[in-house]
């Protein structure tokens, strides 16, 4: 028996409850099994119980033997003076907390055999996902609603990032987005030298070149360190004497061109033409993060996101080096990589931290209204026979596999819960 399964089984009642009665003898009626605690503390908040006939509310604490109460220390705990009951699976000594005795309950022969073995098969499984071969029999309606907390919690998690640079490390909020979509630009190759890039300049800098892309280009590739050597092309030229001047006016120093990677990579995800357009959407965008976070629609983001490039890179991906001519604009699937990774997730953080529900739903509104992505995960979910109809359901099913499966965390997962349920004839 593993503890948390006790934990499980005591939160869903997935044991027998005729008869209960505690070591000391006390009849016992669990009117709420309590609130289960993820912090440091007893398992279970705020219980009530029938005791004896005279009703208790407290906490609840549950472990395998009842000795492990003293291998914890929680006997000189004052945090433990308010446990009800103590849950175990195999009885000891009896428990006290300070001079105060506390009634014990033990689970050994009550919980339903099915959920041990059940338990043990998914601990077990050797599928993509431990309930593989079970997860069918889960109704739908709780795998969305599942999925739709998932999504949620990949919202929150995604939003630590914005969390991280304005509250532990000061930044403004324009510059906080500003990286945090600098990085998204650099997609997974190339996002830890785009968030350098925009580390090392100030939004506010820009707003004084906000009419010359030509300006706001030198400001990008001179501090990229992409314009550190000989070239043919005229415009090349030019923007390096332009950002010569600014680089003085403003002491820039350029990055070690060397960060860039450009091998094993498509040219339209060159950094030097993802760079092009990051440019042209702030110099399209008067006020960056207010015009995207002012946006009502996933469409009208994509309309300020494609934003057209210099006309030096229609027929160019890098300096020096000619290519077929065609639009240099950000791909609808690239904007909505941008809304998924970091307008969505900047969206839920001002909400939650402001207490603007309007920025969570619109937050929740984008991801309904983008396309899922297809990847290695979706498509294991897909041959279960669970689609995702839209980015907040991919998401979701993203957050759930490497955070509840990949981990065999199914006692915390509701497919799991139901599938333990089921199997205790549920």
């Amino acid at each position: 028996m593993k503890e948390e399964l006790l934990h499980a089984a005591w939160h869903f009642g997935l044991f027998d409850k005729q008869d209960l009665v505690t070591e000391e003898g006390e009849p016992v009626e669990i009117i709420h099994a309590g609130h289960y605690n993820k912090n440091s503390g007893p398992d279970f908040f705020n219980a009530r119980i029938r005791l004896g006939g005279i009703v208790l509310a407290g906490n609840l604490e549950i472990h395998i033997r009842s000795d492990d109460w003293y291998d914890h220390g929680h006997q000189h705990d004052p945090a433990y003076e308010n446990v009800i009951l103590h849950v175990v699976w195999k009885t000891g000594k009896p428990t006290v907390c300070g001079k105060q005795k506390i009634p014990v309950l033990c689970l050994g022969k009550r919980v339903w055999p099915s959920v041990i073995e059940n338990y043990t098969l998914l601990m077990g499984s050797l599928g993509r996902i431990p309930c593989e071969n079970q997860v069918n029999s889960v109704p739908d309606e709780i795998l969305r609603l599942w999925l739709s907390r998932m999504t949620a919690e990949r919202l929150e998690q995604k939003a630590d990032a914005a969390k991280r640079l304005i509250q532990d490390l000061k930044y403004g909020q324009e510059q906080a987005f500003f990286m945090l979509l600098a990085g998204s630009f650099g997609f997974h190759v190339n996002r830890a030298p785009f968030e350098e890039l925009a580390g090392a300049l100030d939004i506010r800098l820009f707003a004084k070149h906000r009419d010359s892309l030509f300006q706001i280009e030198a400001l990008l590739f001179g501090r990229a360190g992409l314009l550190n050597r000989d070239f043919k092309d005229t415009y090349a030229q030019e923007l390096q004497k332009e950002f010569s001047f600014l680089r003085l006016k403003y002491g820039i120093q350029p990055m070690n061109p060397a960060t860039w990677k450009f091998g094993r990579t498509r040219p339209a995800n060159f950094p030097s033409i993802r760079i092009a357009q990051l440019a042209a959407l702030i110099h399209r965008s008067k006020f960056l993060m207010s015009s995207v976070i002012e946006a009502e629609s996933a469409s009208a983001l994509r309309k300020l996101f494609m934003a057209e490039p210099s006309a030096y890179w229609e027929a160019r991906y890098d300096f020096d080096k000619p290519a077929k001519k065609g639009s240099r604009a950000l791909s609808e699937p690239s904007i909505d990589l941008l809304i998924v990774n970091t307008v969505a997730p900047f969206l839920y953080y001002l909400g939650t931290r402001a207490g603007m529900q309007e920025y969570v739903d619109k937050a929740q509104r984008f991801l309904e209204s983008v396309k899922p992505e297809h990847n290695h995960i979706t498509a294991i979910w897909q041959d279960l026979g669970f689609s995702a109809r839209c980015a907040a359901d991919s998401q979701g099913m993203i957050h759930l596999f490497r955070n509840y499966c990949s981990s065999r965390k199914c006692l915390q997962c509701a497919l799991g819960n139901k599938l333990l349920a089921k199997s205790a004839g549920e």
